[in-house]
């Protein structure tokens, strides 16, 4: 089978989305299928290379406005990637880009992954919500990571027949601990005692400056991971808060190894996330992995489903740091629950976030728009089973 991913951009890139793309992409190609991703390159200039076996187009990006990379070579590169392709998978959104293949008359299996709503540019939803409702009109099947996404997306309402629930899944390599690893989270340990971390783009919604002004009330140490624009103005508020003794910035962390002690180390993992543009939290189930609990915020988004509040960790409201400094405190002050919710949230990742499951479940979903009647009738029947178990939980 040939597979096409149309998105914004793809691993080196981080981000959830891209790591999400790219473990399906490379699953699928373990797997035996030929896989393509179209995206957006990071310069002005476009890249067709092979990843892992993945061979990756990027086009030429000028410039960025809104969030949106500016490549309008997607308008006229997008046909012969359509027609090499048996299976179009889409992933929003992706404004530009959908407008794009809007002009093409696609007739090919088209299977859409809805990642998040729109939140930050909403003054834009009246001119994107219509190239949104086509896109999703054209699909042969909107894919969700949770079934949150289906009760709470605005962009999702009436289309919630089409809708099928796969959550993302992740390999158990960042909760093997080696020689190398151990020696790491000792000197984590050494240099920054007890502590918690964050991990993620330095961006408005993931709520960092909550976070800052919550770590006043917290008797631990916090470590940041990650870069974004808004780096320099959060140090200087943490700098104001008079924090520099307690929160440290590591920026951009590469080493496997590296990242795996990180969490090994910590005493919980903290996503404080302000708005349902946090629509999932792939690095939650990263360390729900490595047996730890998370402090999460009450979003109307898959970040309410994949950590239970007071199962696999503690939910809080948004934006409120006396209500984040209480949920983090309770995890300090009673170690026994802590230990509870690691292990329910090591449960959790076994049963619902095995990257297996996630590429299998895509795969079956491929192939099904190929099944023969009764075949594709047997696959649906499965499929619906398996989207009704997801509902349950």
């Amino acid at each position: 089978m040939r597979i096409l991913h149309i998105s914004k951009y793809y691993h080196p890139f981080r981000g959830g989305i891209e790591k999400m793309i790219q473990e399906l992409a490379e699953g699928s190609v373990e797997a035996g299928h030929q896989v393509r991703v179209l995206c957006s390159a990071e310069s002005p200039q476009s890249v067709q290379e092979e990843i892992e076996g993945v061979e990756v187009h990027r086009l030429g990006r000028w410039g960025v406005l809104w969030s949106q990379a500016l490549a309008p070579s997607f308008f006229t590169k997008m046909s012969e990637q359509i027609e090499w392709a048996d299976v179009i998978h889409f992933h929003m959104p992706n404004p530009l880009v959908e407008l794009a293949f809007l002009f093409h008359d696609c007739k090919k299996p088209l299977v859409v992954t809805y990642h998040c709503e729109v939140v930050r540019q909403r003054k834009l939803m009246h001119f994107y919500r219509p190239v949104a409702r086509k896109i999703l009109q054209r699909a042969s099947k909107i894919v969700v990571s949770t079934p949150y996404h289906i009760n709470f997306s605005p962009g999702l309402r009436g289309f919630e027949n089409q809708c099928e629930i796969i959550p993302f899944g992740i390999t158990g390599k960042l909760s093997q601990l080696n020689r190398n690893r151990e020696e790491i989270v000792q000197r984590l340990r050494n240099e920054y005692g007890d502590f918690f971390l964050f991990v993620g783009r330095l961006v408005p919604y993931k709520g960092v400056d909550v976070l800052l002004h919550a770590m006043k009330f917290v008797p631990r140490n916090l470590l940041i991971v990650g870069e974004g624009p808004r780096f320099e103005q959060w140090v200087d508020l943490r700098n104001q808060l008079s924090l520099q003794d307690k929160v440290h910035f590591l920026g951009k962390v590469e080493s496997d190894d590296e990242f795996s002690a990180l969490i090994h180390a910590c005493e919980a993992l903290v996503l404080p996330s302000v708005d349902e543009s946090e629509a999932f939290g792939i690095v939650m189930i990263e360390a729900m992995s490595c047996k730890k609990a998370v402090v999460s915020t009450k979003l109307k988004s898959g970040v309410s489903w994949v950590n239970q509040d007071g199962v696999t960790g503690v939910a809080v409201t948004p934006k409120d740091f006396e209500a984040l400094a209480d949920g983090m405190n309770a995890l300090v002050c009673d170690q026994k629950r802590k230990h509870e919710m690691e292990n329910a949230a090591f449960q959790r990742y076994e049963e619902l976030f095995q990257l297996d499951a996630m590429v299998t479940s895509y795969l079956n979903l491929y192939q099904s728009f190929f099944d023969t009647p009764k075949k594709a009738s047997q696959t649906q029947n499965l499929k619906k089973n398996h989207s009704n178990m997801r509902k349950a939980l």
